[in-house]
């Protein structure tokens, strides 16, 4: 059994204020003829989404969620019934104090628990509370934004301690959530995506030297939609790059 967007009626993409999740919110808007609820933390930094929603009033619901409260995602998904998918675009990699470590000695507690934080665990605060939203007999999805870095078979560079470990922690959680939403729930593709090297905030201080083809959040948006779409429900949870390929967890 398969995931199609043309079949699903409604999903929650969480990040979609900037970046790659607006990148998202504009692919399903385009591709799709699904309602997206675009959950976003600060309404003020999410200009480009505001105008979305007003040129679509009939497509875009905003709402604005500290996706870290289990009260707020509570909250968020009492307003729904049932849910076609959910993709998570939240990530962190640096701030203006902290940066991607280059050696081990760069390494601090406080750093490492804001990575797992933010790119880890809120996956499964989200899973926990909607898997009752998607009990229902037609196909869903459910869907992460990873990082090829988190592939533990593909690290041969080392460094970046924080990042790539909260991602392979993500990935090992998705596997869990894939096994417990097809036994518990009903027919789920659950997928880690990596979106390749995407032009944003995120990625701008290390893009400049870069050998890896860089995409737009609008090029990136449209690559994950059209990897999402079609994949297949069950226990195994798949890693797939923003160009179809699987990689090794």
């Amino acid at each position: 059994m398969q995931f199609n967007f043309s079949e699903a009626k409604n999903g929650i993409v969480f990040g979609a204020g900037r970046g790659i999740g607006l990148g998202l919110v504009k692919a399903l808007l385009s591709n799709t003829d699904v309602e997206i609820c675009a959950v976003v933390r600060d309404l003020s930094r999410s200009e480009d989404l505001v105008e979305l929603s007003k040129n679509n009033p009939n497509r875009i619901l905003i709402k604005t969620v500290e996706s870290y409260d289990e009260e707020h995602l509570k909250s968020l998904y009492e307003e729904y019934g049932e849910l076609d998918f959910i993709i998570n675009s939240i990530g962190f990699l640096h701030t203006d104090a902290i940066k991607p470590e280059r050696k081990i000695e760069d390494c601090t507690l406080d750093n490492m628990l804001e990575a797992f934080k933010v790119n880890s665990i809120i996956s499964i605060a989200i899973a926990k509370t909607f898997m009752p939203a998607f009990k229902k007999k037609s196909p869903t999805l459910f869907s992460t934004v990873s990082a090829k870095v988190g592939s533990i078979d593909d690290n041969g560079m080392g460094g970046w301690y924080s990042y790539r470990a909260s991602k392979s922690a993500l990935n090992m959680f998705l596997k869990n959530i894939a096994i417990e939403f097809n036994r518990r729930a009903a027919h789920t593709s659950v997928v880690a995506i990596h979106p390749g090297t995407t032009i944003t905030e995120l990625s701008a201080p290390f893009t400049k030297k870069t050998s890896y083809k860089l995409h737009t959040i609008d090029e990136t948006g449209h690559n994950i939609i059209n990897v999402l779409d079609g994949t297949e429900c069950g226990e195994k949870a798949q890693f797939l790059s923003w160009d179809g390929a699987t990689i090794a967890w």
